[in-house]
């Protein structure tokens, strides 16, 4: 994901790559051959949202922070009515922007106490769980 206009359950792999749970906010993503299929393959409900789909099916979902591409409000293509023209879903990339950026500051700061803490390193694979609502 480029940028993304919510999500839930994030954990900070790196200063620039976020692994999401469960997000929303599909306007610019890259999907690899291998999952494409399994999303070609799924049956759709006419109720189904792409977001919660994509979060459905894979564990392997990753956001590039900052984000790269953030919605504009120039007239919203959603047929939902509530987003049309009301600079609503701009408001909610700034505010996952936020998110993501209160979770690389936690992180940051943990990983910071733990290597200074009695001049013990940090192993590579342990990561900083958050939950922000």
């Amino acid at each position: 994901m480029g940028g993304i206009s919510w999500f839930q359950n994030g954990v900070q792999l790196t200063s620039k790559l976020l692994w999401l749970d469960l997000f929303s906010g599909t306007q610019f993503m890259i999907i690899f051959s291998k999952f494409y299929q399994i999303l070609l393959n799924f049956n759709f409900k006419v109720s189904d949202s792409i977001d919660y789909v994509i979060s459905k099916l894979s564990k392997k979902i990753y956001c590039i922070t900052p984000f790269i591409s953030v919605q504009k409000d120039f007239g919203y293509s959603d047929v939902t009515q509530m987003n049309n023209g009301t600079n609503r879903v701009h408001k909610l990339f700034i505010n996952s922007a936020i998110h993501a950026k209160i979770y690389d500051k936690l992180t940051n700061y943990y990983n910071f106490r733990i290597k200074s803490k009695n001049n013990c390193t940090i192993p590579d694979n342990l990561y900083t769980l958050t939950h922000i609502y």
